[in-house]
């Protein structure tokens, strides 16, 4: 609601293993990924798109920081 960050949260739903790639019209300083109460759980600097694999119906939630 402030600042220059968003949260994402996606969901697969289709029982199998998926590879999203995240991409903004926004550049992209950095991305966390967080648990579901949106605490970063980790820190992973980049410069663009990044991409993550979901299992079988597995949530993730990531905070992504634009520059």
């Amino acid at each position: 609601e402030e600042g220059k960050s968003a949260v994402i949260r996606v969901h697969e739903y289709s029982g199998g293993r998926r590879t999203v790639k995240f991409m903004s019209q926004l550049p992209i300083r950095t991305w966390h990924e967080c648990n579901l109460m949106e605490d970063p759980e980790g820190y992973c600097p980049s410069n663009g798109p990044f991409q993550a694999t979901l299992t079988a119906y597995e949530i993730k939630t990531f905070l992504v920081e634009f520059e």
